[in-house]
């Protein structure tokens, strides 16, 4: 059995930005060893916020960019997202590149929304109108049947 080992974000910032001297390399190093399968390498959906954050605050990279960088190590042989994720990640990816005006995150709770609420979202964010099948709902301005 391939053992399994768990990708923080720093091991994803590294690969992608490219930008530290020892830290990158070995990054890359090992995402190429994860590829050869001598392990699999798990990611959740928060690392992946959390790629997204850096990679956009503090390394300013376009929305097209993060998106085909994510999809490439989520596409990495041997590379696992958890399971209750992997069926949402890329329809959040594609949310993400496609509604400029809402974050990583905001794309992800639209999608489970959709994915187990019929899209219907209680939410004050405006937004959620842009995403199509999601029915925008706020406090107090609907009624719940019992």
């Amino acid at each position: 059995m391939t053992p399994v080992r768990f990708l923080d974000t720093n091991i994803l910032v590294r690969h992608i930005a490219g930008d530290d001297v020892v830290q990158s390399p070995q990054s890359t190093a090992l995402m190429e060893r994860i590829a050869v399968r001598q392990f699999q390498g798990l990611v959740s959906m928060t690392v992946l916020f959390e790629t997204v954050h850096v990679l956009s605050s503090i390394y300013q990279l376009d929305r097209i960019s993060i998106s085909e960088a994510l999809l490439a190590v989520v596409g990495t042989p041997g590379v696992v997202l958890l399971e209750c994720e992997e069926a949402h990640f890329e329809n959040t990816v594609s949310l993400f590149m496609s509604i400029p005006r809402l974050s990583f995150a905001d794309c992800y709770h639209a999608v489970l929304a959709l994915a187990y609420c019929s899209g219907e979202f209680f939410t004050f964010d405006k937004e959620f109108r842009r995403v199509p099948g999601i029915t925008r709902l706020e406090p107090g301005s609907e009624r719940l049947s019992p």
